[in-house]
C-alpha cells in the first residue's frame, strides 16, 4: 500500500532522494497555500530542479484517505492538522519518518532537539504554530464591542450573526470559556463525558440563533467583508490581510480570548 509523507517540511527528505520530477503537495488554499509556494515550493524547486504541483483541499486529511484507500496515492506530501496527523499515522495511511534523516538546523541543532515540543511525531513534521482569535465588523459594534469570548457567545448583548468553522476543533474550548469555564481548566473538563456535553450544549444555548459555518478560514473572511457575518472565529495568520487596505483595516476589528 502506497501512503504519503506528512507535512511541507518533508520536501527536505524529497530533495534527498533525488530521484523525482515532480511532486504534488496537498495543502488548504487561499493565501496560506500561496505563502508555502513562496517560502517553500519557489525554493526547493530552484535548490533541486524538481517541479512542485500544489494542489488545495479544504481539508486535506480527507482526500489522504480516500487515495489510500482506492489504492492511487496522487499526493507525494500534504499539510494536515496535528490530530490529523497521530490519526491517519495510527490508521497506516502515513508514511512513518525517522528523525535522524532530517536535516540539523543551521546552527548544527539535531532535528530532534530543534523543534517544539511534539513537534515531530511518527509521521509528521511540524511546520507552523497559529492560533484561532475572532473577528468583529466595527460597522456593526462601533460603540463597546465584544472583547472576550464570553461577548462572542453572547447574541442578547451583541445580536448578529456568528461564522464558525464546521469542525470541534478549538471551538469546544471556546464554547467552555463562554460558559464561565477559566481557560487554565478547560482540558480538564473536556477530559469528562460531561465536560464534553457541557461545550456542545454552551455552544448551542449561546449561539444558536446566528451560527453560520465555514468550510475554511478564507471563506469565513471573505462572507464577513461582504457583509454576511457581524462576527466569527479566525485563524491567527489572517492577520496578514488587515495591513492590506484601509477599506479592510476600516471593516474588520480584532481581539483575543
Amino acid at each position: 500500500m502506497k501512503t504519503t509523507l506528512g507535512l511541507a517540511a518533508m520536501l527536505a527528505l524529497l530533495a534527498a532522494t533525488g530521484h523525482a520530477e515532480q511532486i504534488t503537495v496537498l495543502s488548504w488554499g487561499g493565501t496560506y497555500a500561496r505563502s508555502q509556494v513562496e517560502a517553500y515550493h519557489k525554493p526547493f524547486t530552484k535548490e533541486t530542479g524538481i517541479v512542485v504541483v500544489s494542489v488545495d483541499s479544504d481539508n486535506p486529511a480527507i482526500p489522504i484517505k480516500a487515495q489510500v484507500e482506492a489504492n492511487n496515492v496522487t499526493t507525494d506530501v500534504v499539510d494536515i492538522e496535528y490530530a490529523d496527523a497521530i490519526r491517519l499515522c495510527d490508521e497506516g495511511l502515513l508514511e512513518e519518518i525517522d528523525p535522524a534523516v532530517l536535516p540539523p538546523a543551521p546552527d548544527g541543532t539535531p532535528a530532534t532537539g530543534d523543534f517544539l515540543p511534539q513537534g515531530l511525531n511518527d509521521c509528521a513534521v511540524g511546520s507552523i504554530v497559529f492560533s484561532t482569535i475572532f473577528a468583529y465588523d466595527r460597522t456593526r459594534y462601533p460603540e463597546n464591542p465584544p472583547q472576550t469570548i464570553a461577548d462572542f457567545f453572547d447574541t442578547a448583548k451583541f445580536p448578529g450573526k456568528r461564522g464558525l468553522k464546521r469542525a470541534p476543533k478549538a471551538l469546544l474550548e471556546m464554547a467552555l470559556m463562554g460558559d464561565g469555564v477559566p481557560a487554565a481548566e478547560v482540558y480538564e473538563v473536556l477530559s469528562t463525558d460531561e465536560g464534553i456535553n457541557r461545550a456542545f450544549q454552551a455552544g448551542h444555548d449561546q449561539g444558536r440563533r446566528g451560527l453560520v459555518g465555514h468550510g475554511r478560514p478564507a471563506a469565513a473572511t471573505a462572507r464577513r467583508w461582504r457583509g454576511g457575518d457581524d462576527r466569527g472565529l479566525q485563524r491567527a495568520h489572517l492577520q496578514r490581510r488587515r495591513d492590506r487596505g484601509q477599506a479592510f483595516r476600516d471593516r474588520l476589528g480584532w481581539s483575543g480570548l
